[in-house]
């Protein structure tokens, strides 16, 4: 009799052990697929006031026209340009970029707006978050309000160098990151032409 009750007090506690370390296992899974939820890819992050995936703001125009060609639309004077990439109906890429005469010959990106909703914060915010979503991460202030194709939007900005524009349901309808030399908001009436400030 005590021998039945040695053998299945040690087979309870193998049993246990191994509910253990499945148990473990599961969490360390768990634990792993978080991680990689939580991971965006670098080429489609945004990090405000620094980069739209592989592209840097400061950076030179090149690094966007060696990857999508010439712009679809181009609007250049006085050492200044607006470039646009019409990718598809969802995707618009626009970049403002100035270039120091007599001094460098390179056109370096100090704003640029996307629409795609494939470009993501850290946190998992763009076009298509909601503007509750987005202020659960950056403290928005308002811009001002722009028109574009007959529809009105308002835009957000928060103090890391990143604006966000919402339609008339506070759905996010486009991002815009900006370099910290950009004077907010006169500095964003190249990409945003009607804005109207706050």
């Amino acid at each position: 009799m005590k021998k039945t009750i040695i053998v299945l007090s040690i087979l309870g506690l193998m049993a246990c052990e191994g509910n253990s370390n499945k148990e473990k296992d599961q969490v360390i899974t768990a634990k792993k697929q978080e991680t990689e939820v939580d991971t965006i890819d670098n080429s489609h992050l945004i990090i405000p006031g620094k980069s739209l995936a592989h592209y840097q703001l400061n950076g030179s125009i090149e690094q966007i026209q060696n990857k999508l060609g010439q712009p679809d639309d181009s609007n250049a004077g006085m050492g200044k340009s607006v470039r646009t990439w019409n990718i598809d109906s969802t995707d618009i890429l626009s970049a403002y970029t100035t270039r120091q005469m007599g001094v460098e010959d390179i056109d370096r990106i100090k704003i640029m707006r996307t629409t795609s909703p494939k470009y993501l914060t850290q946190k998992h915010l763009g076009t298509g978050s909601t503007k509750q979503e987005i202020e659960t991460e950056f403290k928005l202030k308002p811009i001002g309000t722009f028109q574009e194709k007959s529809a009105d939007y308002n835009l957000y900005g928060a103090s890391s160098g990143i604006a966000f524009e919402f339609d008339q349901e506070e759905n996010c309808a486009g991002v815009c990151i900006y370099y910290d030399d950009v004077n907010i908001p006169a500095g964003l009436v190249p990409i945003y032409e009607s804005l109207k400030a706050e």
